[in-house]
């Protein structure tokens, strides 16, 4: 028997609410796709560095900006003193003015929920529903 996955066809676009805002009425909500084979290796060889003595290393700020520039869509419920802050995008992505909006906290973990799911993404819906149940789980424990 050959190759056997979960599922050849798969959607692409997910929604994802923040641990931080979880058990909120109206909870912060990321709208995001995942990000192609291609698109994904050019954004991690970008963020590598190597110094003057070979050493590899990562630049995570890097890295998190290109993979959240490319893969948030969209959002729901930010707000600011004027009332619903619409998502702005720009040829590239998202524009710098919405992604500054973002906590740099929420920012990352983001940036590591899209990364993980445009890593195997014929397993991201089971992905993460184990993170909504580990987050339920946790809460309980509370």
């Amino acid at each position: 028997m050959g190759l056997k996955v979960n599922n050849a066809s798969f959607k692409t676009t997910f929604e994802y609410v923040p641990l931080a805002q979880r058990g909120e009425k109206k909870p912060f909500t990321i709208i995001f796709e995942a990000l192609k084979m291609d698109k994904l290796a050019k954004l991690k060889d970008n963020a590598m560095r190597v110094d003057e003595n070979g050493n590899y290393t990562v630049s995570l700020n890097t890295l998190n900006y290109e993979v959240l520039k490319s893969g948030i869509v969209g959002w729901k419920n930010i707000e600011d003193a004027k009332g619903a802050v619409k998502f702005k995008s720009e040829k590239q992505g998202a524009s710098d003015e919405s992604l500054t909006l973002i906590p740099i906290d929420i920012r990352n973990e983001i940036a590591t929920i899209i990364v993980e799911v445009s890593n195997d993404l014929p397993n991201a819906e089971e992905y993460l529903a184990e993170i909504d149940r580990l987050f339920a789980e946790s809460a309980k424990e509370d």
